[in-house]
């Protein structure tokens, strides 16, 4: 999802005038399924009127509901602010949060036939932990991977409330995300195991090490996805990674559970990368040299954007084109 900068959002917020009672602020982030094809395939003024339509009906239910503002991301990906006066229950607001979001998701399914998924962030009681609400948010929606998308997913069902952000190397890393690129597992491994102990060291808790076992699995997840891959074709229709890591006692047993999962996600993005046609690497690289024409751009840096060997790119280029 996009990442919003502090500065982003106090000027949106003074921009719209929003005026929200703090006690109980939420970010909700919604994101359309499929979003990267989507973009591709789709006319920039359909996007333009699915954006406009969206933010008209998140709008309206959240008039109605008196419950907040919103403000549009584009493109496919939404952000609202939400509140509630202190003296109403928790339980009540999330009720309220579920029947507003869902709300939102079906009326856009009915109208456009398309599918969005929401992530829900937990309470907070100031502006100055928009930040921090609004990537709460999108720690949620990542769950959509496992949790099936067109769903309204909440932070706190899925992070305990007691648990703090991981402060630890997070997966996203060049270096670990490269290995997974390249197929080389081992490295993926060794560079976990080397995180883990020293989580263990540090005497962090066990959750901060299942809640880091989830975002590994996230950060792949998503690499499949950029090839429109579905987690589901290797896990099943649903799987509930909370109850799976929370049933996995050992620490040497949840690393063991790991290891699997990512042999499996690995296997899975190889298999990807192999199925896409020959026909369509060609236009997809014509049409990232026609856009990038005006830059410094060479069969390296060619490959390297589309993530696949540059010897295997010339030939298959040469094959369908007859040019180098």
């Amino acid at each position: 999802g996009p990442r919003m900068t502090e500065g982003e959002i106090s000027e949106k917020i003074k921009e719209l005038g929003i005026k929200l009672d703090p006690h109980n602020l939420f970010v909700i982030y919604l994101e359309l399924a499929g979003l990267r094809p989507f973009i591709e395939n789709t006319a920039a003024k359909d996007i333009e009127l699915l954006d406009f339509s969206v933010f008209n009906i998140m709008t309206e239910i959240l008039d109605n509901n008196k419950a907040g503002s919103m403000f549009i991301k584009g493109n496919g990906q939404y952000v609202a602010f939400c509140s509630f006066p202190n003296e109403i229950s928790q339980s009540k607001i999330m009720n309220a949060l579920k029947s507003i979001t869902s709300e939102v998701l079906e009326n856009v399914h009915k109208f456009f036939s398309v599918t969005l998924t929401a992530g829900i962030s937990n309470s907070h009681n100031s502006f100055i932990n928009v930040i921090d609400a609004y990537n709460h948010a999108l720690k949620a929606f990542q769950y959509r991977f496992f949790a099936g998308k067109n769903r309204v997913i909440f932070y706190n069902e899925i992070f305990s409330k007691s648990s703090k952000e991981i402060q630890v190397p997070s997966l996203t890393n060049d270096s670990i995300l490269g290995s997974f690129e390249k197929g080389n597992v081992r490295q993926i491994e060794d560079r976990i195991e080397a995180n883990i102990q020293s989580m263990l060291k540090a005497n962090l808790s066990e959750q901060k090490i299942r809640d880091y076992t989830a975002d590994i699995l996230f950060s792949l997840s998503r690499k499949v996805e950029s090839f429109n891959g579905n987690i589901k074709d290797i896990c099943g229709s649903y799987i509930d990674i909370c109850s799976t890591i929370s049933q996995i006692y050992t620490c040497s047993d949840l690393v063991d559970w790991l290891f699997e999962s990512i042999e499996a996600l690995q296997e899975y993005y190889i298999q990807l990368k192999q199925n896409i046609s020959t026909a369509n690497i060609t236009e997809r690289i014509k049409e990232y040299v026609e856009m990038n024409y005006n830059k410094n751009i060479n069969l390296n840096s060619v490959a390297n954007y589309f993530d696949m060997n540059p010897c295997y790119i010339s030939l298959v280029f040469k094959e369908k084109t007859g040019e180098n």
